[in-house]
């Protein structure tokens, strides 16, 4: 799933990014559940870490 503008909630209101968003918590494109979560729930060698470096 990617995230384009014209896709963003209604309820995101004024929000440019998802760390400030009230609606994160319900939306699909919530970018802290998609990546950073899953680091926390993974480890550091996985995806997406594992995409960007293979230096831990």
């Amino acid at each position: 799933m990617h995230f384009k503008s014209a896709k963003k909630p209604v309820e995101a209101g004024n929000a440019s990014r998802c760390l400030s968003c009230a609606h994160a918590p319900n939306c699909p494109y919530d970018a802290k559940k998609l990546y950073l979560d899953l680091v926390v729930q993974r480890g550091s060698e996985s995806w997406p870490i594992s995409a960007i470096t293979d230096v831990i």
